[in-house]
């Protein structure tokens, strides 16, 4: 049996704080998270786009605030402009200047991606056909 000659450590209110402000520090959202238009926090990345859905972000480079759809009626987005936009479907979309698929409209082609542009957005949605 080995035995120690150092004093035990006490455990107190100075290792519970310290272990509080850790536990706060994990479950914050990290460096540079953006809301999504959903609400949800968390780094904006290209890969927040899911498979299947037609992306826009606020800020180039795939940063900002986020929304997504997969529907084939329009959908308000909560962005005025995109600064990046993701297309992950086989599909043309429409990004439209107004919400509710009104005003003006830029087509995305299928699979395409754009880390640096400036496209209103109010609303969006994917096409049933390969071009707008």
């Amino acid at each position: 049996m080995r035995s120690s000659t150092a004093p035990r450590r006490r455990r107190g209110p100075r290792t519970a704080f310290w272990t509080a402000c850790a536990l706060a520090a994990a479950a914050a959202p990290a460096a540079g998270a953006e809301p999504s238009a959903g609400g949800a926090v968390g780094p904006a990345s290209v890969h927040q786009c899911s498979a299947g859905t037609m992306c826009v972000w606020s800020g180039t480079r795939y940063s900002g605030a986020f929304a997504e759809t997969d529907a084939t009626v329009a959908r308000d987005t909560g962005l005025a402009v995109a600064r990046s936009v993701r297309n992950r479907t086989p599909f043309a979309a429409r990004l439209y200047s107004e919400p509710d698929g009104q005003g003006s409209w830029t087509c995305v082609d299928p699979y395409e991606s754009r880390a640096a542009t400036y496209v209103p957005a109010e609303s969006m949605r994917i096409l049933v056909t390969t071009s707008c």
